[in-house]
């Protein structure tokens, strides 16, 4: 890789840092403005709210594992697509820095999405309906492909 390239990754890895990170300032900031507890949001007992998370997500793991090899059409249209425009998006990222915006984007995204705007419209419309609304927003918010709008809504 010439300087060039790796200033273009490196240039590339900061606005995706940026953009995550930003998006934990706008959930701090909107928690202060709505008056939400984040603490409540995520329980006062972290490790058992770490664990929750972990088996809630094992499910979601086991269906995309289990879709791996599907050749059902929407699967592999979805497959194309991540192949085609997101590999190589990361290609010279590297897996350090790969990690890197995979773990800003699941605390600073999940702080937005769950602490904030889950609570803040389970606070006002109920919980049932704050959570199907805001994993709706969520799905908006990933809609690349209709599939993967309904895969990242689930």
């Amino acid at each position: 890789m010439n300087a060039a390239d790796n200033q273009s990754t490196n240039s590339l890895l900061a606005r995706m840092l940026s953009f995550e990170i930003g998006l934990g300032v706008l959930a701090l900031v909107l928690a202060w403005g709505f008056g939400l507890s984040l603490v409540a949001a995520f329980g006062a007992n972290w490790t058992q709210s770490f664990v929750l998370g972990v088996l809630a997500t094992a499910p979601m793991l086991m269906l995309l594992f289990g879709l791996e090899s599907s050749r059902f059409e929407w699967v592999v249209t979805l497959r194309r697509f991540v192949e085609e425009k997101l590999v190589p998006l990361f290609a010279g990222v590297g897996p350090g820095g790969t990690l890197l915006v995979a773990l800003s984007a699941g605390i600073f995204e999940e702080l937005l999405f769950r602490a904030v705007i889950q609570q803040g419209l389970s606070d006002w419309l109920g919980l049932w309906p704050g959570l199907l609304l805001a994993s709706l927003l969520f799905g908006l918010a990933h809609a690349m492909t209709w599939s993967y709008l309904v895969l990242a809504t689930l």
